[in-house]
């Protein structure tokens, strides 16, 4: 993976993206098991593992569960030579097609101003490190595969990386947390804890945090975002920031000041 030059803005910065959901349009995971499957085989594995998923829903077990029971009837067994050959494919040929414009713009900002992008994501990095490398993302950080022999059993190895797993493995990665500023990226309930590590953390609002001139002295609240679920905020230090246009930004600054 790349590294990044020093920074341009505020010292030292890291901005941690989530790969399904927000970096890309749709779910990587069931599009990688759907990629070589037949339908009516796609269609069964989903219906003899749906009472997993329930039991997922219904919060009685984990969500890694369900997944590592689709991808177990694909390729427990397979080898990791050929499974890893599928996953370059599979990025090569289908990643840059589920990639957010606006999301790449992001993530590309962060890089023109010197800062390390990191990816955390519980998908398998094996399909996701190709596209990474093009990029110049620093690190890749996500859920593992196991394998014994060079073969595929078909469970995960180690935790998923979900929720505040996510926290444990850039920490890990990056383990002083005071000597850089950290921006983070999401879109679901797994990315909460990350997003409230954060200096400055964006869920679900990437498309309006876009805009033609990018400054990170630019950020600013917004005064209500009605797509946010409440109970994101019940997550300690989880803020939903927006970004605006320096002139829009100062317009609210001067409002606040004022009242």
């Amino acid at each position: 993976m790349s590294e990044a030059r020093t920074s341009t803005l505020d010292g030292p910065a890291i901005a941690a993206f989530d790969f399904d959901g927000t970096l890309t349009a749709r779910d990587t995971f069931i599009r990688f098991l759907a990629w070589r499957r037949a339908p009516l085989q796609l269609a069964l594995d989903l219906t003899l593992t749906a009472p997993l998923l329930a039991l997922y829903l219904a919060r009685l077990t984990g969500n890694e569960t369900h997944k590592m029971a689709l991808f177990a009837r694909q390729f427990a067994g397979e080898s990791l030579e050929t499974y890893q050959g599928l996953a370059r494919e599979f990025a090569r040929t289908r990643i840059p097609a589920l990639i957010r414009p606006e999301a790449l713009r992001r993530l590309r900002f962060h890089r023109s101003q010197g800062h390390r992008v990191v990816i955390i994501t519980a998908s398998f990095p094996e399909w996701i490190e190709p596209w990474a490398e093009t990029e110049g993302v620093t690190a890749v950080l996500g859920s593992h595969v196991e394998s014994r022999e060079h073969r595929l059993t078909g469970r995960q190895d180690g935790p998923n990386c979900h929720g505040a797993e996510k926290v444990r493995r850039l920490l890990a990665k990056f383990p002083d947390r005071k000597a850089y500023r950290l921006f983070a990226y999401g879109d679901s309930r797994g990315d909460w804890e990350l997003l409230a590590a954060a200096d400055e953390a964006y869920f679900r609002r990437l498309r309006q945090a876009m805009m033609s001139s990018p400054s990170v002295t630019a950020f600013c609240l917004p005064d209500s975002i009605p797509d946010i679920r409440p109970a994101a905020f019940a997550v300690p230090r989880l803020r939903a920031i927006q970004l605006h246009s320096a002139e829009s930004c100062n317009r609210r600054c001067k409002r606040r000041t004022a009242v």
